[in-house]
């Protein structure tokens, strides 16, 4: 399964999320849209490092992420739990992902 495939469908989800957060406005869901994105890269770039990823591995990896984004003030708690909660629902994807060879 593609990287793409996984995060249009984890991306779908968060937005719906957005859709239905308590605020409001093109600007705020472009902005997490934004985050939503840079956090997912750093994320995968963790995971690349790793030989082994465990389920526990990732979902802290996912936790530290989002969490350095929530201290520096970009993200509110709602809003980094909602992003924790989506990303933590596909481990099993990013695993086989990142096990499969590398595209030339």
């Amino acid at each position: 399964m593609s990287e793409k495939h996984f995060f249009l469908g984890a991306a779908a989800g968060f937005l719906l999320g957005l859709l239905c957060a308590p605020k409001s406005g093109e600007k705020t869901r472009k902005e997490m849209e934004t985050y939503y994105i840079e956090i997912r890269e750093r994320i995968l770039q963790n995971l690349s490092e790793i030989k082994e990823i465990t389920r526990e591995t990732y979902e802290n990896i996912v936790k530290n992420v989002v969490k350095g984004y929530q201290d520096a003030k970009l993200i509110t708690s709602v809003e980094a739990s909602q992003i924790r909660d989506e990303l933590k629902k596909g481990y099993y994807r990013i695993k086989e992902q990142l096990s499969e060879p590398a595209d030339e």
